[in-house]
């Protein structure tokens, strides 16, 4: 078979879209997929009627924002060549999900996954490196006292993958400067920090590396860095056929240095650098006093050869080679190493955030290199020689952060004469503020500063981000057509604005799991949140929202199923005084369809947590005549006479005129209420506590049971761990009453429900649905402390059992637990809602990994 050796070309669409070609496909980078490998893990049913084959793709990845408030991703990266291909991947950090992404062109398309998430500071100083079978391995600090690793399960880039989290070391203050480098026999070397002007420490995989459990301890301390290093020395120097000897360059508080550890038994490396060649630190002469970065370039392919080294000095890049007394690195006698030089055109900012040097198959020699904050220069070596640098070619004219909150990364492939490098704009610089940027070197075999290099830059992911901390509202609602067919509406903030916020229609376009899903911006003027959507008699979607920008209550409605029809626009007719609440409590919607009336009839319900007149805090609702655009009288349901006292307002109905709705009132009684009409939402009956607990309520969800009429609600109690599911034990009509309601516990356990505290528990929701024969499922998020998964339960043994987990969340592991939850983005079930159809499939919808929007569904 003919090796492809096609180079990779870059069409420019524009700065929220590209293409690639390479191998003679074509591929494009949209953020729109209803699968990806990124998905989480599904997990296996044990107990009967639950979801034992759930399928999970992602719905929607946002579109990344043209606006400079934009969280920045990748301030933090590093690229590399995957082995046996020409297709660069990067590693990297993004705000907008507090998650570490691995993305990889796979050879017509790039494809992301969400390698951890939920910390709770930032992750920093990310490395990736590759095993020769291809499987990536990334390591990184978490900014505080862990240095933490995760290995692929698998080189397939095709194949969709998890990630196995490994601490390596949890005693540092602020790991930085981490270095990561595979030698020819597949052993790993990881060198790092533990603070600045801390010791430097080495971790050392001999055999099996693609498994954390093979990797050492961290090892004595090899010295002291220098204040504030952004990027230390790693090499591996070859010293027979299967024997190789790791090789550190340190920053020093007087200068920089390096050692070389000549033992067969690579595990005595580990002991101090006593057991190192020399027995010491070696200075590499004139480089000076805490400085910011060394790098070192060792052919791992020649026996023997030269230590080289470039570093910053302060003044500008220079550069090192060894010439030891008797031989190379396996032979010759250490000593201090003086300068061979310094690249022409280099600063004292030149490399003072990012610096990586690398030394190509055919024997040259390459760096990339920040400049200031301005730009990222390209340096080579052309002619085999490493003292014949040449001048720079500039990749880019950027604006960068500072030094110390950046560090990018560089691959140079020979095969194509090529050199990929990552970096990140700040959230001012144009045209891609914000966002992780593809360097492109398109010819490397001429000299660096010669035109004809081809400097190119692109941006590497164009998703967004569905929500934001700083907007705990639920935005997320699922319904289903009178055919079967899923549908969500819910609130896109990639603006990275919570008042910015984009109303989003999405329909799912074929039968299957597997079927993509038409996604369409409902055109509006406002900023919405906390929506509700629901098809009428004739399968056409409402959308109702409230409004930050107005302070009022809409309902929208398309002509069309899919929404690519005319939009309409309705006014609630309650706007008076009105405003805005103070989470947990939100102004919340609530949607229900009079199916008993002659014509489409919607009825939307409100609440309303904040007004001028305390008295008209509550919840309201009224019906909507579309014909003639005209709605009836508000009727108020309830007054909970309290600011900011009301959240999570749900509602269902039947084909009868029944409706019936629920909410956590936030007043003194801290309780989930009910209330219900019989004539289609024109009167409403007393609102009635549903329970004796206080305190609980949080994330309430009415459904009507279809085989008894009887409604039911499933709610938080967030303080103690539970998940309640309260039903209706009398007929319908007396169901106003509290004696006629009973409860039972979905979820009691002692910690990890929600993992989210009071402030944020506005967000807690657990789904409710039924089966044709009246089995209540209920899909959750169980959080921090616990097993972080998205959960499904069911009463169809007639009590709950031990739930199940739906969608296991992205490293969920100890590691990961302490600080997941639907807030950080770490698990599945930020705003989760579910519908089961007419054909009797389940559909969950949620935020999770990534920051992106997920559907499960069981029985498609």
């Amino acid at each position: 078979m003919r090796k492809c050796a096609t180079r990779i070309l870059f069409v420019f669409l524009t700065a929220g879209a590209f293409m690639l070609t390479g191998c003679g496909k074509d591929g494009s980078a949209s953020n729109l997929s209803s699968t990806s490998p990124t998905s989480p893990t599904p997990g296996s049913s044990n107990n009967a009627n639950t979801c034992s084959a759930p399928s999970t793709s992602v719905l929607w990845k946002g579109e990344r924002a043209a606006a400079g408030t934009v969280a920045i991703r990748g301030a933090w990266s590093d690229i590399k060549v995957i082995p046996s291909t020409t297709y660069p991947a990067s590693a990297y950090v993004d705000a907008g999900c507090l998650c570490v992404r691995y993305t990889f062109w796979d050879g017509t398309d790039w494809k992301t996954e969400i390698i951890a998430a939920g910390n709770s500071t930032s992750y920093t100083f990310i490395r990736l490196a590759f095993l020769s079978s291809g499987i990536p391995i990334v390591v990184w600090s978490n900014s505080t006292t862990t240095l933490q690793m995760a290995i692929r399960s698998t080189s397939s880039l095709t194949d969709s993958a998890t990630w196995t989290l490994t601490n390596l070391d949890t005693g540092g203050i602020a790991n930085r400067s981490i270095e990561i480098n595979v030698n020819p026999l597949d052993q790993v070397a990881i060198l790092y920090a533990r603070n600045t002007a801390g010791t430097a420490n080495l971790i050392i995989c001999s055999t099996n590396c693609n498994s954390g459990a093979n990797y050492s301890a961290p090892s004595t301390t090899l010295g002291t860095v220098g204040t504030n290093p952004n990027s230390l020395g790693l090499g591996w120097c070859k010293a027979g056929a299967s024997t190789y000897y790791p090789t550190v360059a340190l920053t020093g508080a007087t200068n920089s240095s390096y050692a070389i550890c000549r033992q067969a038994n690579l595990a005595n490396c580990l002991t101090g650098i006593a057991s190192w060649a020399g027995g010491a630190l070696q200075a590499l002469t004139g480089s000076g006093a805490n400085r910011a970065s060394v790098q070192l370039a060792i052919d791992s392919s020649t026996i023997d050869a030269p230590v080289r080294a470039a570093l910053t000095n302060g003044t500008n890049i220079t550069y090192y080679q060894s010439s030891f007394a008797g031989g190379g690195c396996a032979s010759g006698t250490v000593a201090a190493m003086t300068s061979s030089g310094a690249i022409a055109g280099t600063t004292a900012t030149s490399g003072n955030a990012y610096l990586v040097l690398q030394r190509d198959s055919g024997g040259n020699y390459h760096i990339a290199a920040n400049e200031g904050t301005t730009n990222i220069k390209y340096y080579n070596t052309i002619t085999g020689s490493f003292t014949a640098w040449n001048a720079s070619g500039n990749v880019a004219t950027a604006t960068l952060a500072a030094a110390g909150a950046t560090r990018g990364g560089f691959a140079v492939d020979a095969s194509l004469a090529q050199a990929y490098t990552t970096y990140a704009r700040t959230a001012a610089a144009s045209p891609f503020p914000g966002n992780l940027t593809f360097g492109w070197v398109e010819n490397t075999a001429i000299a660096s500063n010669n035109a004809s290099s081809a400097f190119y830059e692109t941006p590497l992911t164009v998703d967004g981000q569905l929500q934001m901390t700083a907007n705990q509202v639920p935005n997320v609602s699922i319904a289903s057509t009178s055919e079967g067919t899923p549908a969500s509406a819910f609130v896109d903030y990639s603006t990275n604005s919570a008042t910015a916020g984009i109303l989003r229609y999405a329909y799912r376009i074929g039968s299957l799991a597997t079927s993509n899903w038409s996604v369409r911006a409902v055109p509006i003027v406002a900023q919405p949140q906390a929506v509700a959507l629901a098809f009428d008699t004739s399968n056409k979607p409402w959308i109702a929202f409230y409004d930050q920008q107005t302070l009022r209550f809409f309902l929208v409605t398309n002509t069309e199923t899919d929404g690519s029809g005319v939009w309409s626009t309705y006014h609630f007719p309650f706007a008076t005084a009105v405003t805005a609440a103070v989470a947990p409590a939100y102004h919340s919607v609530a949607l229900a369809m009079d199916k008993s009336a002659s014509g489409i009839t919607p009825v939307l319900v409100v609440g309303v947590a904040n007004h001028g007149t305390l008295s008209k805090t509550g919840v309201w609702a009224s019906r909507l005549n579309p014909t003639t655009g005209a709605w009836s009288s508000t009727t108020q349901i309830v007054s909970t006479n309290l600011a900011n006292s009301i959240s999570n307002v749900s509602t269902d109905y039947d084909s009868n005129g029944n409706i019936v709705v629920a909410y956590y009132n936030r007043s003194a009684s801290n309780r989930v209420e009910y209330a219900q009409s019989v004539n289609g939402g024109i009167t409403w009956s007393t609102p009635t506590r549903v329970s004796s607990f206080t305190a609980s309520g949080m994330g309430a969800k009415v459904k009507l049971n279809p085989a008894t009429n009887r409604p039911a609600i499933t709610f938080y109690d967030r303080a103690n761990n539970r998940i309640f599911y309260s039903y209706c034990t009398s007929a319908f009509a007396s169901c106003s009453t509290l004696s006629s309601w009973s409860y039972s516990y979905v979820e009691n356990l002692t910690a990890g429900v929600s993992g989210l505290a009071a402030a944020s528990d506005g967000l807690l929701s657990a789904a409710l649905t039924f089966t044709s024969t009246g089995d209540a499922y209920v899909v959750y998020p169980i959080g921090s402390g616990n097993s972080g998964v998205l959960a499904v339960n069911n009463n169809s043994t007639g009590s709950f059992p031990l739930s199940t987990a739906l969608v296991a969340g992205n490293n969920t592991d100890l590691i990961s637990n302490t600080t997941l939850s639907a807030i950080n983005f770490a698990q599945p079930g930020w705003d989760v809602d579910a519908v089961r159809t007419s054909q009797g499939s389940l559909h969950s919808v949620y935020v999770g990994p990534g920051n992106w929007l997920y559907v499960t569904s069981c029985g498609d």
